[in-house]
Formats: C-alpha cells, sequence, structure tokens
C-alpha cells in the first residue's frame, strides 16, 4: 500500500512477529495489497514494490499488472483477476513476473476476503504474495538431477541387456533385483517366477522342483545343501548342466554393499569340445545318457542319427539299435529337404531351435522342439540335438489364443452396447425430458393440480433414469479400461476433487482438513482417482449428520493388509455412519441403505469406487459407527522408492 507509513506502526505495535515481517518486507520477499472495490482504491506495500525492483514513488494501477505477467501466465492471471471480484478467490496460486533486472520471479499469490456487500459481493480484497522463485529453481535442479539419474539407470540396463552372458543382480537381503533376457532364456523352464523380490532359496527350489539343474535329481536336498554353501561363499567359478542340455558356468561375487552378481556363460561347446579332446566315452556317456531329456546325435551329411540317450529311446519307443538305425528323414513328417535344411543349419556353427512334428514307434505324431547345434566326437563333426516335446504347450497356446479372442468379442459386444445405450437410448429421454419440461413451463398454470404432480412424477422419474444410464456405463468402463496407468502424486488429485465440489462444500459449510506433506504418490488413472475421491468426499457431504457441522478429514498413512504393505488415503467425515449389518453391503452394486427421496442417487457409486480400485491392485475399506461417522480408506500398492515420479 503506497501509503506504507499508515502501515508500519501497526506493525511495530504487534511485537516481535510483526517486528520479523516488517524485515521480512524490507528484504523484498513478501509484500501485501488491498483492493478497495467499494472506493475503487488499490493499495500496495513497500515490500511488493521492492520485491518487483519499482520504485514506490511510481503510481502502479492494476491496469499495469499484465505487462509485468509472463505472457503465458497472463490468461491463468485474468482468471485469477475474475474470480477474485467473483468473490471466489482460488486457493494459493504461483505466477511468474518480470522482476528486478528482467529476472523471471516466481510469486506465490494468496488471497482473501474479509468484507462483503449485502449482495454478497466483495467490497475489500486483501492478498500477500511471497518470491517463492528458490523453491522452484531447487525443485527445477533435483529434476535434472533425477533425469540424469534414470539416464544413468536407462545405459546400465541396456548394458547389461547387451551382455553375451546371463546375468542377475540380488541384494544384500539375497533378493532378485535387476536380470537380462539370456537370464530368463536360461531359466526357460521357471520363467514365471522370475520377478523381482524373489528370494535365491525359493528360486533355487522352484528350479530344482522343475528339474532345471541335472546334477540335483535323485538327491535334491543335498545338492541345495552344496549349491546355497557355494552361493553364500563365492570364491571360484562352477559349472552346472541344466535340463535344456546346455553346460554352463556360473562366476559368482559379492559386491561392496553386500549385494550379489552372478554371470553364466553358455559353455556348452567348450565342455563337449574337453570330453572329445579326453576321449573319456565313460564321462560323456554318463552326461549324454543321464539326461531325462531326449537328446540325439545326428550325422550332419546323411541326417542319419549316430547316437541317443535311454529318454530318446523311450520316448520314440525303439530300441537302442532301432533308432540309430533311422534318420531324422524316417522319424520327420515333413518333407525330406526340410529336416535337412535345419540339420545344414546346425553345421554352419549356429544354434538352431525347430518347431517339427516326429512320429514315435506307435505310429503317434506328436508336436517337437528341436534345439541343434555343431558338436565334435573324438573329432567327427555331429549335430548335438535335444528334442522337447510341446504338444501340452501348443494345446495351452491354443486355448489361450481361442480365450483372448472370446475376451476382445465380448469386449467389442459390450463397447457396442454401451454405445446404443449412451446414444440411441439416451437420446429418446432426452426428447421425453425436453417435452415434458415444455409442457410445464407452457401449460403447468393450466392443469389441475395433480396432473402437475404427475408431471413432477414423470420430469423426476426421466432425470434418475438418465443418472442411473450414466452411472451403468461409468461402471462397465470402470473394469475393462486398457489405459495404462501413470504414477501419480495424490495431493493434486484430491486438490482437484474438492475443487470439483466446492459448490457443494459451502452450500454445507463443511469444514475440509488434508494432513500436511509430503502426500504419498499412487499408481492409477488421473481421471479415474480424481472421480474415485469426488465420490468418496460427496458422500461424506451427502450424508452429512444435520445436528452437527460437517467436518472431513483427508489423511494418508502407511497399511499393512494381507500380509502385504499398501499406502491408505483415508477420507474421514462425522456423518450420519452405517449400519454394522450393512458395511459388507454398500459396495453391491444397486444397494442403498436410504430412499431416493431421503438421499438421492443411483447406488452405484460405491460399485464403481471398488472397480477403479481393483484396477489399481488395490483394497477399500470401511470402518463406521452409527450416527458417529464414517472412515473409508483406499489402498494402492506401495510404490517403491527407486520409481520414476510422474
Amino acid at each position: 500500500m503506497p501509503d506504507g507509513p499508515s502501515v508500519l506502526p501497526a506493525y511495530r505495535d504487534a511485537g516481535p512477529l510483526a517486528t520479523l515481517a516488517l524485515e521480512t518486507e524490507r528484504d523484498g520477499r513478501v509484500g501485501v495489497w488491498e483492493w478497495r472495490l467499494d472506493l475503487g482504491r488499490v493499495r500496495w506495500s513497500p515490500g511488493l514494490f521492492a520485491l518487483l525492483g519499482i520504485d514506490p514513488s511510481v503510481r502502479l494501477t492494476l491496469d499495469d499488472l499484465p505487462s509485468l505477467i509472463v505472457p503465458e501466465d497472463r490468461e491463468p492471471y485474468q482468471c485469477f483477476f475474475q474470480r477474485c471480484q467473483a468473490g471466489d478467490p482460488p486457493n494459493d496460486t504461483v505466477f511468474r513476473l518480470f522482476g528486478p533486472d528482467n529476472r523471471i520471479l516466481h510469486l506465490r499469490t494468496r488471497v482473501r476476503i474479509p468484507q462483503v456487500g449485502a449482495n454478497g459481493q466483495p467490497l475489500v480484497i486483501r492478498g500477500t504474495v511471497v518470491d517463492v522463485t528458490e523453491l522452484v529453481d531447487h525443485a527445477r535442479q533435483r529434476e535434472i538431477a533425477r533425469e540424469a539419474a534414470e539416464t544413468a539407470r536407462r545405459r546400465l540396463e541396456a548394458g547389461i541387456a547387451a551382455m553375451g552372458e546371463a546375468f542377475a543382480l540380488w541384494d544384500p537381503q539375497d533378493r532378485l533385483e535387476l536380470w537380462n533376457r539370456r537370464f530368463e532364456d536360461m531359466y526357460a523352464a521357471v520363467r514365471p517366477h522370475i520377478r523381482v523380490g524373489i528370494p535365491f532359496q525359493d528360486f533355487l527350489h522352484h528350479c530344482v522342483n522343475a528339474g532345471v539343474f541335472v546334477a540335483a535329481r535323485g538327491r535334491e536336498e543335498a545338492w541345495l545343501v552344496e549349491r546355497s554353501r557355494e552361493h553364500g561363499n563365492p570364491s571360484s567359478s562352477s559349472e552346472h548342466l541344466l535340463s535344456n542340455g546346455r553346460w554352463y558356468r556360473f562366476t559368482e561375487r559379492r559386491t561392496a554393499d553386500g549385494s550379489f552378481v552372478g554371470l553364466r556363460a553358455d559353455i556348452t561347446d567348450e565342455k563337449l569340445r574337453a570330453l572329445a579332446l579326453e576321449e573319456s566315452e565313460e564321462r560323456y556317456r554318463a552326461l549324454f545318457q543321464g539326461s531325462r531329456s531326449v537328446q540325439l546325435l545326428i550325422a550332419p551329411d546323411t541326417g542319419g542319427i549316430v547316437e541317443c540317450n535311454d529318454a530318446a529311446c523311450r520316448y520314440y519307443g525303439y530300441a537302442r539299435d532301432t533308432l540309430t538305425a533311422l534318420s531324422l528323414d524316417d522319424i520327420t513328417v515333413a518333407r525330406p529337404e526340410d529336416g535337412l535344411a535345419a540339420t545344414r543349419r546346425a553345421t554352419e556353427h549356429v544354434q538352431s531351435v525347430v518347431r517339427e512334428r516326429h512320429r514315435l514307434a506307435s505310429g503317434t505324431v506328436r508336436d517337437v522342439e528341436t534345439h541343434a547345434g555343431p558338436v565334435s566326437v573324438n573329432g567327427r563333426p555331429l549335430i548335438y540335438a535335444v528334442v522337447h516335446d510341446i504338444g501340452d504347450r501348443i494345446q495351452a497356446e491354443t486355448q489361450r489364443e481361442t480365450l483372448m479372442a472370446n475376451v476382445e468379442r465380448a469386449n467389442a459386444e459390450l463397447e457396442h452396447f454401451a454405445h446404443v445405450v449412451s446414444h440411441d437410448l439416451r437420446e429418446p429421454l432426452r426428447m421425453i425430458t425436453t417435452s415434458l419440461g415444455m409442457v410445464s413451463r407452457r401449460h403447468a398454470d393450466s392443469l389441475p393440480d395433480d396432473a402437475r404432480a404427475f408431471l413432477d412424477f414423470a420430469m423426476t422419474g426421466a432425470t434418475d433414469l438418465d443418472a442411473l444410464i450414466v452411472d451403468l456405463l461409468d461402471y462397465a468402463r470402470a473394469g475393462r479400461d486398457v489405459r495404462p496407468l501413470s504414477l501419480l502424486p495424490s495431493r493434486p488429485l484430491l486438490e482437484e476433487a474438492l475443487g470439483t465440489l466446492s459448490a457443494q462444500i459451502a452450500e454445507t459449510g463443511a469444514a475440509v482438513t488434508l494432513a500436511p506433506d509430503p502426500w504419498p504418490r499412487v499408481r492409477g488413472d488421473a481421471n479415474q482417482l480424481t472421480c474415485l475421491f469426488i465420490n468418496l468426499i460427496g458422500n461424506a457431504l451427502k450424508y452429512r449428520h444435520v445436528d452437527r457441522p460437517v467436518r472431513i478429514r483427508l489423511s494418508h498413512t502407511r497399511v499393512n493388509h494381507g500380509g502385504r504393505p499398501f499406502t491408505g488415503i483415508a477420507i474421514a467425515d462425522n456423518g450420519i455412519g452405517i449400519p454394522a449389518g450393512q458395511r459388507d453391503r454398500i459396495f453391491m452394486i444397486f444397494h442403498r441403505l436410504h430412499t431416493r427421496e431421503t438421499y438421492p442417487g443411483t447406488g452405484i457409486g460405491l460399485a464403481i469406487a471398488r472397480k477403479v480400485v481393483n484396477r489399481c491392485q488395490g483394497h477399500i475399506l470401511v470402518e463406521s459407527e452409527e450416527g458417529q461417522g464414517t472412515t473409508f480408506t483406499v489402498l494402492f500398492p506401495v510404490v517403491p522408492d527407486g520409481d520414476a515420479p510422474p
């Protein structure tokens, strides 16, 4: 306010806090202003002039402000200005202005209206302006640092993915944290169990149960003890044969922080060459015959079966002498050149995987997947082939494809139904509502009282039916939304919901409080979560207790539910509460505790809310005492600290 001296005595008389405020204003970090709409006068504090770098002797009017505001913020400023005039100032608002030396300032403005006229319009508007530029700059620097860290992480992951060996990183608690695609391929038999957080011992048990490690078969418990001891004291490499017929060299090291790094190098060729060079027929045959996998040695020039293991004899149903007298063409249900082409690829030092059909001695034809590669046995080049029966897998894949096709068809039919309901059904309903409205406006005075009552009943029924259709569509869409979930800050979602409900909050005189920052991040769809909070806060306003002021508190907490940690966001009120016998039924579609005349609504809102929360893989809990109030707690899976913010 230009006439600063009239303000300063008030500061001086107010004690230490006012002295601190005066010193802060003199430093140019904060300023105040007052707009007397009844007198058409605006006053600015000296601190506001200092903050803007303007000589206090300069006459500053409201018309001068837009030129000081950064062009991109002028439209929001006009909206802010209009809302202040209308008596509905927004919460804290930040604008960018050109300050001293043309430096851009970030100024946070807070407004209050201490005096209104008889018509409800403001007579006096007062505001404070705080320079938050340093806070904004610090936030930008943190974002730059976060992006740099994320870039480094992506580069690390790309480097790990490009490695020629299978790679896995276990954290200091021996839980799987990071791995590459070769690790997944190596452990294809237990791929569903490869996930972040699985303990090493649990993963090892899954591998043993699936028969991944050949050496563990028949001595599972002893092998687990040996492998655990080896894992706990990594000092040298070890070699293991897997059920896919491949040998791997395990190299394991502990890092400084106690994490565990494991590399798995495929040494199958090296191993087979070593066996051939050692000319240890007994050792080689123990390796070859000891496998439960169907294994064949094939001559690359003719496709003839040179050797087979016991598992191959059992699978094909032939004696060893009979099977080794056959060729690939004899057991493969395909054109002869197809089998030869696959054989030739394997002789060119190329690992090949071929899906084909093999005929057994019984005449049965089975779908198989053959993994083949070149080996040398006693100096003779051969093809080493491991044959897997994939009949059950193909059947499962076919069933899955059929199921997915049925799901897609059902979704398409549901989408078509939603279109019909939203357009073909609502359009005539709108015509009915419009026609009833015209009758009411034009002929209400000429209608008898009972006819007007019937007309009101019809209008109410049509309006309720339209609301019911809209809620049914929302219910149908809530569970099949395919948009990806995002990582979101929760407080802005609640603030947006409160903004949407601001008229109802003002009408009911409700006092709404939010727990202090920091608020947690949650994973979900922004629009759906905003609607969820509008629904729950709206219910708190609707089902208020008539004998006491409305109090609503929004808070957050960490909750353990079902043995898992969750982030909980709670909406608590002091309303009429829910009877104990009804708390498990309120989420049922169309279930209502009260008549429409008492509390309007369709009875679908909480059913939609549960669908939205289920899509986020969370839960919604309710605690209530009849006559005292209700607390709804929405549980979201905890977001790991390492996840990137939105």
